[in-house]
């Protein structure tokens, strides 16, 4: 991988760890999808580092990945 590729690679991987943080955060107050969507749309450094790719399709995805993860509850139960 060219120093440009990991570079860019290392730039996509940190901005989609903020934007999970934003969603998580986000859910966790109760704000609704469409809203954390156009957040995400607006703040996600994600254009600028994948021209022409959809946005909001990203943050759909993301959304969806947050709300799977915070439903599975691996903690044992309180017995």
């Amino acid at each position: 991988m060219s120093p440009d590729a990991s570079d860019n690679f290392r730039a996509q991987y940190e901005s989609e760890e903020r934007d999970r943080a934003l969603i998580r955060q986000e859910l966790e107050r109760g704000v609704p999808e469409d809203q954390i969507e156009e957040h995400v749309a607006l703040e996600s450094d994600f254009i600028r580092l994948n021209p022409g790719c959809d946005v909001r399709a990203y943050a759909r995805h993301l959304i969806e990945d947050e709300n799977t993860a915070s439903s599975l509850d691996l903690s044992p139960s309180d017995q």
